[in-house]
């Protein structure tokens, strides 16, 4: 009697340990995959404090975090193609517009976004939403060591190219500081003298008229004008020396002993620089005057993030997404709380406010041009909308082997037969 008992034990446990494995097995095989890939390595302690949060809200979504540090635009773009980049993804930031409805899932019509997300609205394409920003690149103004200005005898902020040239020839006689950092090994800083083009305008849609133009180094034109002067400064010596491995952090050092007057940044890099000088009240961030006599600064969307088109939890991914960016801190240390639409304004537009500066924002795109300027700029091989062509320019004044009229002639060249071909397409 007592092994018959102990027979019915066994076979009670055993089908017990079969429920409980079917169970597991089922909860396992329903369990949701969530892949966020990312290159903010620097916070990967916080993204661990989200997954662990939002699992314990949605148990049944498993969240990988994947962070890449350097070479994320490549690698980013590399497994986008081979269908390996996740479900929710940081966009890298130069690829072309017209791209996105070929990767990415359309998140929201341009009225839901914008109940939620600032600037959502702007790279939208047939008013469906594809990416989200996580902040923006304001720039278009002038970073000043005032001081050094003033012991230049320079007593009022340059109001034209022509006086800020003036100013940077009477920092270098009278001085010992760098008039101008030239950031010229830093590409992505690079991109803010097309900034200052745009506020000298005073029009946030300056690139995209110039996409059905040919000749736009033309003499008349805001880009022959704004880097003719970058040209001009490295002729005469105005920046710093050796230029040849020049990148921000450099440019933060020599703001930190009070060594340099100037220099052509967007607005995180002047907020950077407050931290660093030897006397932040002396630090000024300002535009020169457009062409109709105010003052602008120009933003545009940094990175964004989005749902791959081919993910196969596009539902879960979007909870996540969601909850990263409503839900969390995560746009504190990602980006700018201020493009929550329930948060402040972003810094930048309370320091335009306070100091009398208007912001552009680029008008949304129609859809015949949409990422047809930066089409036309890699068929023609410049580097414009990248940054890079700032730094063939830099060498090309340093080496002095071609005026500035000359290089003008080639680039219009290039511009024109580009923009043939692919206004062909």
């Amino acid at each position: 009697m007592k092994k018959k008992w102990i027979i019915i034990w066994v076979l009670v446990f055993l089908v017990i340990c079969s429920f409980a494995l079917r169970i597991i097995g089922y909860n396992h095989e329903e369990k949701k995959q969530v892949v966020f890939l990312n290159n903010f390595i620097n916070i990967s302690d916080k993204l661990e404090q989200y997954e662990k949060s939002f699992e314990k809200l949605h148990p049944d979504i498993d969240i990988k975090i994947e962070s890449v540090g350097d070479q994320y635009e490549n690698i980013s773009i590399v497994r986008l193609n081979a269908n390996k980049a996740g479900d929710v993804m940081v966009i890298p930031s130069y690829m072309n517009l017209s791209d996105y409805p070929d990767y990415y899932e359309p998140l929201y019509s341009v009225g839901e976004a914008l109940n939620k997300y600032r600037f959502s609205d702007i790279k939208a394409i047939d008013d469906k939403v594809y990416s989200i920003p996580l902040s923006m690149i304001v720039s278009g103004g002038i970073l000043y060591d005032m001081k050094i200005l003033n012991d230049a005898g320079i007593t009022k902020m340059p109001q034209s190219l022509d006086d800020l040239k003036e100013a940077l020839r009477a920092v270098k006689t009278r001085t010992n500081a760098v008039p101008l950092y030239s950031n010229a090994r830093g590409e992505e800083q690079l991109i803010s003298w097309n900034g200052l083009i745009y506020s000298l305008e005073g029009s946030n849609d300056y690139m995209t008229s110039m996409v059905n133009e040919n000749n736009i180094f033309s003499s008349d034109s805001r880009y022959y004008e704004v880097y003719k002067f970058l040209y001009e400064c490295v002729s005469e010596n105005l920046i710093e020396s050796p230029f040849t491995s020049s990148k921000w952090d450099g440019g933060l050092e020599l703001i930190k002993k009070g060594k340099l007057a100037s220099a052509v940044v967007n607005f995180h890099m002047y907020e950077e620089a407050k931290q660093y000088a030897l006397n932040s009240d002396s630090i000024e961030y300002f535009p020169l005057k457009s062409a109709g006599g105010d003052y602008y600064l120009y933003g545009e969307p940094s990175y964004g993030i989005g749902i791959n088109k081919e993910s196969k939890n596009k539902e879960e991914a979007k909870m996540w997404m969601e909850y990263l960016l409503d839900e969390t801190d995560f746009l504190n240390y990602a980006g700018d709380a201020g493009m929550l639409v329930k948060n402040d304004k972003p810094e930048y537009e309370k320091m335009a406010q306070t100091n009398g500066l208007n912001i552009i924002y680029p008008d949304r795109v129609t859809e015949e041009n949409i990422g047809k300027f930066e089409k036309i700029d890699n068929e023609a091989c410049l580097g414009i909308y990248g940054g890079s062509f700032a730094f063939n320019l830099i060498n090309s004044a340093a080496e002095g082997k071609n005026n500035y009229d000359e290089l003008c002639i080639d680039w219009n060249n290039r511009w024109n037969s580009a923009s043939k071909e692919i206004n062909k397409k």
